[in-house]
């Protein structure tokens, strides 16, 4: 993926995950802020363990497509000009990872119709 980013001459890649579904078009334009402004990257923390969704500049995207394993750029945080940004609210960084993670989503959700 970072290949083809760079390939298309894109200024900031930004990644979040599928199974996040509570992120807001604002957190993720506040990471892409971020990057503008000059940090190589912005990332966000869930529980304590910085990931997505992150935001990285062009110039970062060589280092991502380097990387082995499983943990995407998680390797990157000491070796780029990065920031962290903090959600408005955490459920914005919730990993649905376990059927209760899926009911408080689902409540949020419904909450909102």
């Amino acid at each position: 993926a970072a290949t083809v980013l760079e390939d298309a001459g894109v200024d900031v890649a930004v990644f979040t995950l599928g199974d996040m579904p509570l992120v807001t078009s604002t957190l993720l334009e506040r990471l892409v802020y971020m990057v503008k402004e000059g940090w190589e990257a912005a990332y966000t923390s869930h529980k304590g363990v910085r990931g997505p969704p992150a935001a990285f500049r062009r110039e970062v995207l060589g280092l991502i497509k380097k990387l082995k394993g499983d943990r995407g750029p998680g390797a990157l945080w000491g070796k780029v000009k990065a920031t962290l940004i903090e959600p408005s609210n955490r459920l914005e960084t919730l990993d649905v990872d376990t059927p209760r993670d899926f009911r408080v989503v689902e409540e949020v959700l419904c909450r909102r119709l």
